[in-house]
């Protein structure tokens, strides 16, 4: 499998928070939970599509370690899109339905199947994730502020998550809910994998 992390950030709630500090998404995890599907939007083929086209299931995790998900009691969200930027520019964006999904009820180390979607095949090297934070409350009950709206990305450094013609992949983006500089607003950072 390959990976590599990509900062996100996240709007929607003010107040304050406690909670640790946590790094970027470190791969993939199996175990799955249920979410809502709330609306079917228009599948868009993207730019550089074709026939090299392969099947691909795509899933939204919270990382196993250091996800911060338990200081939250409740943290609802809405995966609206993920665009996927090849090595030659081209966008693909996979939108095939959005769903609400609470990141608490996911868990750490958990993830979500979101839909099936035609990736081309190809290096990827940058993605947004369109993740809006809908409400949230701290596990204490306090109000949560969220800053950096969506979407957000960002160049990934190193290798890029490569989709190779032939069968079918998993592309998984998973999320850790972090504070800026430690103790400032809330915001999560997005790993992604192939396998």
């Amino acid at each position: 499998m390959g990976t590599a992390g990509l900062g996100v950030g996240v709007a929607g709630c003010s107040g304050d928070g406690n909670g640790g500090n946590g790094g970027n998404g470190d791969g993939t995890s199996t175990a799955t939970t249920t979410a809502t599907e709330q609306s079917t939007a228009t599948p868009t083929d993207g730019e550089g599509s074709g026939s090299d086209g392969v099947s691909a299931t795509v899933s939204l995790g919270v990382r196993s370690s250091q996800s911060n998900v338990d200081s939250f009691r409740t943290l609802q969200t809405t995966f609206e899109a993920l665009e996927l930027v090849a090595s030659d520019g081209t966008t693909v964006r996979l939108d095939e339905t959005t769903m609400d999904v609470d990141l608490t009820e996911v868990g750490a180390g958990g993830s979500v199947d979101l839909f099936e979607a035609t990736v081309p095949a190809g290096d990827y090297t940058e993605a947004k994730l369109y993740l809006p934070i809908r409400s949230a409350t701290l596990a204490d009950g306090g109000d949560p502020e969220f800053t950096r709206t969506v979407p957000a990305s960002r160049e990934v450094r190193g290798d890029p998550i490569t989709v190779r013609s032939g069968g079918s992949v998993e592309i998984t983006t998973t999320v850790a809910l972090v504070r800026v500089a430690g103790d400032g607003p809330w915001t999560y950072t997005l790993g992604w994998g192939v396998r």
